[in-house]
């Protein structure tokens, strides 16, 4: 999905700010202030497709110190993927509850994490458990049903279904488990992409009114016109609709409709696309 040539140009920023080991987490936070402190500050938006489905992708911060950022991603998805460490003992520091509230303190914010996610209305949660190559653990079932058990309480203690959470074992780096098989005979489920792609459609609202709240708005350099980020929440987009704006009274034109600066613009969107 991403090409060696940008994997290699992260791989030499990641070295030239002494951060080797953090080369990969390059791919989505572009920011130079990103970069050098080695935390996700913003949002990133990426883009990717199967044979089935197109995705868009939101990369969101995970320190406590950047969580309001991570409000506005959240209320915008469908399935919430939480990315669980399973080398050492990262998992215990994400999970624990933390007393210690110094900017300083490594304990992660796994709990306040979903609480967010259930508080604003997601309901279908992807569990991946990464990093299960490292030698800590070498794909050990084991430590994925340890993992797996005690957040399986802890979605429980929310009162969030069984069947709306679902656990699978992957490696960040060589993509076992994402788009091709993992190397353990005991795990028989299927991949990320698999998973996600088997998802039924949350609801149809393609019949109602056509509803696109606005996150974004900046002028188009290219031209005199606006370009909005926006999310499909009911009805469907077309080019050359002509819309109302609330609160305040007025409309606009649909000139077109993308998934990304760079994709093939598209003539119609439905619900639960992102847009440009």
């Amino acid at each position: 999905m991403v090409d060696a040539r940008k994997i290699q140009e992260c791989k030499n920023e990641a070295k030239k700010n002494k951060m080797e080991g953090w080369f990969a987490a390059y791919l989505m936070d572009t920011d130079k202030d990103e970069r050098a402190r080695g935390k996700t500050v913003t949002v990133a938006r990426a883009w990717f497709h199967t044979a089935k489905k197109r995705y868009t992708m939101l990369d969101c911060p995970g320190h406590r110190n950047y969580v309001p950022n991570l409000v506005p991603a959240v209320a915008q998805a469908d399935v919430a993927v939480l990315v669980i460490s399973a080398r050492g003992d990262e998992f215990e520091k994400g999970i624990g509850k933390d007393n210690n509230k110094s900017e300083h303190s490594h304990t992660g914010q796994t709990r306040e994490h979903v609480i967010i996610a259930r508080s604003l209305g997601v309901s279908r949660f992807v569990v991946v458990i990464s990093k299960m190559d490292d030698s800590t653990c070498n794909w050990a079932e084991s430590r994925f049903k340890k993992i797996k058990d005690k957040l399986s309480t802890f979605f429980k203690s929310l009162r969030i279904s069984k069947n709306a959470v679902h656990f699978m074992p992957i490696s960040g780096l060589s993509g076992a488990g994402i788009n091709q098989p993992v190397p353990a005979k005991w795990y028989t489920g299927p991949t990320l992409c698999g998973h996600l792609d088997e998802l039924p459609e949350l609801r149809d609202g393609t019949a109602k009114a056509l509803c696109l709240p606005v996150l974004d708005i900046f002028k188009d350099p290219e031209g005199n016109s606006q370009v909005v980020i926006t999310k499909v929440e009911e009805g469907t987009a077309n080019t050359g609709d002509v819309l109302y704006i609330h609160p305040v009274p007025g409309t606009c034109k649909v000139t077109s409709l993308s998934i990304s600066t760079h994709a093939v613009p598209l003539n119609k969107a439905k619900r639960g696309e992102n847009l440009w």
